[in-house]
């Protein structure tokens, strides 16, 4: 019996699974799961004391030697605390999960879709190009304050991009930023080729881009890199090509 906890102990832990109520450091209660990765589990919270809605990304021990990835990931978030398009960071907790010690990051919970969910009721699950304009609009907008805090997100795309429609406008956010090591000039070209990636997705991809008015095609370039780059530069090139284009 020893040597069966002892292998449980030191095995991966490849799903938490907590069930709703559940309640973690008589803090937070378990609502509901929001989403899962290869270094943890998300899950939709009620703090307790105040009644206000959290969310908690739990660590798995295997993806976070010594709590290297959580404390990376904390400091970064609140490097990007004045970020338009970032989650507020609020604080981390630990806690013993089955005789392991787990840590958790808690932050603001936004009450939206994931973009690849909101795509999905939507007709003919894509955006038309003047509301995808302005989804980019406010995506660019909030990465490009990320940019000028010399960092970067390093794995954008249509699961970890989250959007409340409000009136004209969408108010996005976005989760599970890569925060291994310093930014270089290669991320930053890096995140300006996947937020026209995701422009050109939400528009419907390969089967209506010819479709598409010639300024529409212009910035989504045939998803060539190279070109893309020669075109904006940067996301603030992006940024004012957009609030100047003649419809």
């Amino acid at each position: 019996m020893k040597n069966k906890n002892l292998k449980f102990l030191t095995s991966k832990i490849d799903s938490f699974s907590f069930k709703e109520g559940k309640l973690i450091n008589q803090q937070y209660k378990i609502i509901r799961m929001l989403g899962s990765g290869l270094e943890g589990e998300v899950y939709l919270v009620e703090e307790l004391h105040t009644k206000i809605l959290r969310a908690i990304k739990f660590f798995k021990p295997h993806r976070n030697i010594k709590n290297k990835n959580a404390k990376l990931y904390s400091k970064k978030l609140h490097k990007l605390r004045n970020c338009q398009a970032i989650l507020q960071y609020v604080s981390m907790g630990e806690m013993i999960y089955w005789g392991r010690q787990i840590f958790f990051l808690v932050s603001e919970y936004l009450e939206g879709d994931t973009l690849s969910k909101y795509l999905s009721k939507q007709k003919g699950k894509r955006i038309d190009s003047f509301q995808s304009i302005l989804l980019l609009h406010s995506l660019v907008s909030g990465l490009q304050e990320v940019h000028a805090e010399k960092e970067y997100h390093g794995d954008l795309h249509l699961d970890n991009i989250i959007i409340e429609r409000y009136g004209l406008g969408y108010n996005v956010k976005v989760l599970d930023m890569f925060y291994h090591g310093k930014s270089s000039s290669q991320d930053y070209k890096d995140d300006l080729c996947d937020v026209i990636r995701v422009f050109y997705d939400i528009l419907g991809g390969k089967n209506h881009y010819n479709k598409h008015q010639d300024h529409v095609r212009f910035i989504c370039a045939g998803l060539k890199k190279n070109l893309i780059i020669k075109r904006f530069k940067n996301m603030s090139f992006l940024k004012y090509y957009l609030e100047n284009l003649k419809w």
